[in-house]
């Protein structure tokens, strides 16, 4: 009973994995694909532009302005999503394994 029980939860974290990391690699490429595509992105507002920095790792693309103002065209919700998704994917992973170990381990040689 034990087994199947471990089984059967191993099964399910094992279904998430790649939903988690499709979540995850879904808003990284949408949010990378708008933002390396774009090259006027600062100049959309009439301030003057201070600086720009634009990098794929961590995903960021932030504008700042002569009048102080900066504008993040990468949302933290987003990051924390996309971040939290990959966390999530990759604990699903080494818990579903260890879950496998184990049930593994319960059972002897010769046991269904």
């Amino acid at each position: 009973m034990r087994r199947r029980r471990l089984g059967s939860v191993r099964d399910y974290l094992w279904a998430a994995v790649p939903i988690l990391l499709v979540a995850s690699l879904w808003i990284y490429v949408g949010y990378a694909w708008g933002v390396m595509g774009n090259e006027t992105f600062c100049e959309e507002r009439s301030a003057d532009v201070v600086s720009a920095r634009r990098d794929l790792l961590p995903l960021d693309f932030t504008c700042e302005y002569a009048d102080g103002s900066v504008y993040r065209y990468v949302p933290d919700a987003a990051k924390a999503a996309m971040y939290g998704a990959l966390a999530g994917a990759v604990a699903c992973f080494a818990t579903a394994t260890a879950l496998g170990r184990r049930a593994d381990a319960t059972v002897g040689p010769g046991q269904p």
